[in-house]
């Protein structure tokens, strides 16, 4: 029985061409070819797709994993020791009121951006 390669999808496709003994089935991989050739920029599309899904699934794991975690940490123990270091320098609350201020508000902000604009993403389905 041979495979009716027009009800595959783009990514199936490829991934049957990939796999294919070239030699032991090479009538198949000849319909394969034909069949990848008549859909053209749709596979290729399909697979700029993939990519771009699986970055951006690597991006909201970095920001949950590392980036939300660490501003919010920065920010909770800035407000729990009463100062804030940036490159050696140690900024207090009593030495720098509106710096520390604005370093504190800067961590917070990061936080919540990112996490309203995972949410956003989340409810797009993206």
């Amino acid at each position: 029985m041979q495979p009716d390669y027009s009800k595959y999808s783009n990514l199936e496709l490829r991934e049957a061409i990939n796999s294919i003994d070239k030699i032991k089935y090479s009538e198949r991989y000849r319909k394969l070819k034909l069949e990848m050739e008549s859909r053209g920029n749709e596979i290729e599309k399909d697979v700029h797709n993939a990519k771009k899904d699986n970055r951006d699934m690597w991006i909201t794991i970095g920001c949950l994993l590392f980036v939300i975690p660490l501003f919010t940490f920065m920010g909770i123990d800035a407000i729990i020791t009463g100062e804030f270091t940036l490159k050696h320098h140690v900024f207090t609350k009593e030495e720098h009121p509106l710096f520390f201020t604005v370093q504190v508000v800067f961590c917070f902000a990061i936080v919540l951006l990112l996490a309203v604009g995972l949410y956003k993403r989340s409810r797009r389905g993206t």
